[in-house]
């Protein structure tokens, strides 16, 4: 899963970049924040991946205790993933100089930005 979570990786990267045509100033600001966001985001991926684990090995025999602690972590997962999205978007808005000019990237690059994420995690959600 490791080799193929990297191979992912490398064509997210390469898509984001294509598509994102930042200047050179929003690109020292935005892939830090993206490298991080992805480094959070395989966390969530694996807690992901372990949790589908479980439920498959238990699937015949899940009792309702199993069942609702499957649950609970589902709902944690995706607390996790949508609170790490909403930093991301925060950051992006905020002015690094403190100027109160100009967001981190301007907001046509922000809405291209998470609507490109969004696609992507819908196709490959397990390699987050």
């Amino acid at each position: 899963m490791a080799l193929t979570r990297a191979s992912i990786q490398l064509r997210r990267q390469a898509i984001m970049t294509s598509v994102m045509d930042l200047t050179p100033k929003e690109s020292e600001a935005f892939w830090p924040l993206y490298r991080d966001y992805r480094i959070e985001m395989a966390k969530v991926g694996d807690r992901v991946a372990k949790a589908l684990v479980q439920y498959s090995e238990q699937y015949d025999a899940l009792t309702d205790a199993q069942a609702s602690q499957l649950m609970k972590e589902w709902i944690s997962v995706e607390k996790a993933q949508n609170g790490r999205q909403g930093q991301v978007r925060v950051a992006l808005q905020e002015d690094p100089s403190g100027t109160q000019s100009d967001a981190l990237l301007p907001g046509g690059q922000q809405a291209r930005r998470h609507t490109l994420l969004a696609q992507l995690a819908s196709v490959v959600p397990l390699a987050r």
